[in-house]
């Protein structure tokens, strides 16, 4: 190649533009030749094959002489250069061509890596051996682009002249070549010996070692250049490329230490782009940091800061880290490129390397830059335009990118990789990474509701949801998300829990108290019930005191469901009441009500009056509970109603439902009441006579018990003063009256029946109810005289009341049941504890029936018959 390169720029008419080519080439073809001459020379002393001519030379002249061929490229670079090669006593014998490229590879090497200060050449005499000293002020032990064959052949031709080769220095201080051969020829092979020769003038190698050396410094790429294998260049850089046209005036920050390849890159970027130039990565960061650069291109291997030390200091920059950076290397290979790209590289090219592909690789690389910035733009403004925290996270969450507080939470500029300290306690953090890998393991976004430790340090809480961004691979690159803060709803949602534990401990404990107080009335009650059964009984006949024992009868029913309604309340809101259906008739339903508010009434001095349809009206009931309802309104009506009022009771068929109709010419009820008249605990204005009053539950029951029958309930009032009508409706049935009587006789085989109750009137009242049935009846009043008992009467049927002393109902539940003589027998709890929860207690204590007092004989019967 130098050949025909020299006859073409010998050329005459050569147009300047491609004589500068020319050059270019000319001088890098020589470079190339050089490299490979050493690498062959290097091949060859490895091998064994290399065979010197050794000759006694002037050591000093000839030594001087390479020296001295440095002196103008010394001066060029500003630096202090002394030659002091000492006339040496008698010749060395050396290979004089060897000797050359030693001194010229150490010289130059000194010159390349020499800044500032001094470079100093000796020859001296040291016993019997010549010593080469090359010292200078510059980076220390170089290191040079490429392989390091230069150094690595001066070694090589020591060791054959029979010396030694060492080096001293420090980092930014300096280094010293220290070269020593020895006199005679006892080191010599006899066969390689020559005799006296005439040394041939070096300058010509010498130039070649100086223009290249030149070549290195700052300020000698002023004139256009490009190397011969960037073919297609001026052509690609002219034209440029479309895509990345918006790119065009970008700054770029080119670093190299070789004066022809930032020539070349800079004549290739320029018509694009501004691009400044400097001599190594030391340089390049200082001028970064003046003047922030939208891409760095770097040489790997460059003086004082080679291209990975700077791509660390970049990265370890604020104001820099995100720069891209494209490293330009020499060493080639897959694991050379890792090697650039895990050191923080954005992209790594390979020399030699084509025009389009340095274009292309800058365009896109800047096109990605702008891209993103694009997006952190949107990012920036999407996290001004609102409350919300807003992050980024790496694709296993393992390092924070960003986050943007918004004074709730401390900012991250990121990337942290200790972020989950910073925000979550340790007690906190178990549900948080649970939901992050189900996130990464599923693909899917990631939602919780969780601590963090706020600006103050306080605790706070945050709805947190971030959704993965994936490449066209479908493999996740980021996660952005947002985090809003809940902290003052979830105080409010705590003390709502706080509350409603309150209320939740409060309606235990009015449960609690509801639950003794029933037992307590209920207790009264059961005696009650079994008298006027009793009574019933005795007195078969009809007459005046058989008549005042059913009003007694009814009364007590009447008072045991209102004391029922009164405590379960919540049962009858939530329809929970069990009704008890049977055909029922109207007209008896009416009679039964009106009888059960007879007292009030006559206290009033009303009038009422009935005027029922013709037909008997059935329906299907429970007539206790419609009792209930129809002695509500007639309550109602009696209360609301001034002394001497009017009240009227009318039924009728409509539509296939019976119509009873209350009404009254009492205070009415006002416009803005009516709505409410059936909700809970509501009461319109009272009389002056206050005790008129009630608790404002009574037409709520009916509202339910009516609907619950699959009826329904309406009011009209014209006004205050106007009187209330009362309209209840209720499904008709088909039913033969003849066909089944009001009360069905239960045919009860005699019983051997224990009963157990702490109250003697309840207790006794029963027993003498179930002896007047033909049973054979025992009746005790504790636990433990029960258990006496039980060893010589052995009863078919015990009736146990829960509230005992001593030993409670299912204490003694439990013995009977484990006792071999009575466990066959059938147990019935007889209580005033009537919740879900006393039920199943008794059942799982062992009983076979649960009755609330005061106890329908009824039932009782059919039970014990079972």
């Amino acid at each position: 190649m130098p050949g025909p390169l020299a006859h073409a720029l010998a050329a005459a008419n050569l147009p300047a533009e491609i004589a500068i080519q020319f050059d270019v080439a000319h001088r890098n073809a020589g470079r190339l030749l050089k490299l490979v001459n050493s690498l062959l020379d290097f091949a060859r002393i490895e091998a064994g094959r290399a065979e010197g001519s050794f000759a006694p030379i002037d050591l000093a002249a000839l030594t001087r002489d390479l020296a001295s061929s440095f002196r103008s490229a010394m001066e060029r670079a500003g630096l202090a250069y002394q030659v002091d090669c000492t006339t040496l006593d008698e010749p060395v014998h050396v290979d004089h061509v060897m000797w050359e490229k030693l001194v010229l590879n150490l010289v130059s090497n000194a010159f390349k890596f020499t800044f500032d200060g001094a470079v100093r050449v000796t020859l001296t005499r040291c016993g019997d051996h010549a010593v080469f000293n090359v010292a200078e002020s510059g980076v220390g032990v170089p290191a040079h682009e490429g392989s390091g064959i230069g150094l690595a052949l001066v070694q090589e031709i020591v060791h054959l002249h029979g010396g030694t080769i060492e080096v001293t220095g420090e980092p930014d201080v300096g280094s010293t070549f220290r070269v020593c051969v020895p006199f005679g020829t006892a080191h010599v092979p006899p066969e390689q010996l020559r005799g006296s020769i005439a040394v041939p003038s070096a300058l010509s190698d010498a130039r070649a070692y100086v223009d290249e050396a030149l070549r290195w410094l700052p300020g000698e790429d002023e004139s256009p250049a490009a190397p011969d294998w960037a073919d297609g260049a001026t052509d690609a850089a002219s034209k440029g490329d479309s895509r990345f046209a918006h790119t065009y005036g970008s700054r770029i920050l080119l670093a190299d230490d070789n004066a022809d390849m930032r020539a070349y890159l800079r004549d290739l970027l320029a018509p694009h782009y501004v691009v400044e130039l400097v001599h190594d990565g030391e340089d390049a960061f200082a001028r970064a940091t003046q003047e922030r650069p939208d891409l760095i291109l770097a040489d790997v291997m460059m003086p004082r800061l080679d291209g990975f030390e700077l791509i660390a200091r970049l990265r370890d920059n604020p104001g820099l880290r995100d720069v891209p950076v494209i490293l330009i290397s020499a060493r080639a290979g897959e694991e050379s490129r890792i090697e650039g790209l895990a050191a923080g590289a954005d992209d790594y090219i390979v020399k030699p390397f084509y025009a389009r592909e340095l274009l292309t690789r800058v365009g896109s690389l800047l096109e990605l830059t702008h891209l993103r910035r694009e997006g952190e733009a949107r990012f920036r403004a999407y996290v001004l335009a609102t409350n919300d925290v807003v992050y980024r996270m790496s694709p296993d969450w393992r390092e924070m990118r960003q986050l943007q507080g918004r004074n709730f939470i401390p900012d991250e500029a990121g990337p942290n990789k200790t972020w989950l300290d910073k925000y979550i306690r340790p007690a906190d953090q178990p549900p948080v990474v649970a939901a992050i890998e189900r996130a990464i393991r599923t693909r899917t976004p990631f939602e919780l509701e969780h601590p963090v430790i706020r600006v103050d340090g306080t605790q706070g809480w945050t709805f947190s949801r971030a959704i993965p961004l994936l490449d066209e691979h479908e493999n996740i690159v980021e996660w952005f998300g947002a985090a809003s803060d809940i902290t003052e709803r979830r105080q409010s949602q705590e003390a709502l829990q706080r509350q409603k534990r309150a209320l939740e401990d409060a309606d235990r404990q009015k449960n609690e108290f509801l639950a003794m107080l029933a037992h307590e009335l209920r207790n009264p009650l059961a005696p009650l019930r079994s008298a006027t059964d009793l009574l019933q009984r005795l007195l078969a006949e009809p007459s005046k005191t058989r008549q005042t024992v059913d009003i007694i009868e009814r009364q007590v029913t009447q008072l045991t469901r209102l004391v029922d309604d009164l405590l379960d309340i919540s049962r009858i809101t939530q329809s929970k009441i069990e009704l008890r259906r049977a055909p029922q008739r109207i007209d008896r339903l009416i009679a039964n009500s009106i009888e059960s508010v007879d007292l009030l009434l006559h206290e009033r001095r009303h009038a009422i009056s009935v005027h029922s349809d013709p037909d008997h009206l059935t329906i299907m009931g429970d007539p206790q509970r419609l009792v209930q309802c129809f002695g509500n309104v007639l309550a109602n009506a009696a209360k609301y109603t001034p002394p001497s009022g009017k009240i009227s009771v009318s039924t009728r068929q409509e539509n296939g439902h019976a119509v009873v109709e209350i009404s009254d010419n009492g205070i009415g009820i006002s416009a803005a009441m009516l709505p409410k008249v059936f909700d809970l605990f509501a009461q319109g204005e009272r009389m002056l006579d206050r005790s008129q009053g009630g608790l404002g539950i009574g037409l709520a029951v009916v509202k339910r018990l009516v609907e619950m029958h699959g009826g329904s309930v309406a009011v009209r009032s014209d006004g205050p003063d106007k009187g209330a009508s009362f309209e209840i409706r209720l499904p008709l049935i088909d039913f033969d009256a003849t066909a089944t009587s009001t009360e069905r006789q239960v045919h009860v085989a005699t019983r051997r029946i224990l009963v157990v109750d702490d109250n003697l009137d309840a207790a006794d009242a029963l027993s003498a109810l179930l002896q007047e049935d033909g049973h054979e009846v025992a009746a005790v009043y504790s636990s433990r005289d029960a258990l006496v008992l039980l060893q010589r009467f052995h009863p078919d049927v015990v009736l146990l009341d829960i509230g005992l002393a001593e030993m409670d109902g299912y204490e003694l539940a439990r013995r009977i049941r484990a006792d071999g003589a009575s466990k066959h027998a059938r147990l019935i709890a007889i209580t005033g504890y009537g919740r879900e929860e006393d039920k199943a207690q008794a059942f799982s204590a062992g009983f076979d029936a649960h009755l609330l007092k005061p106890v329908e004989f009824a039932r009782l019967r059919a039970l014990i018959a079972e």
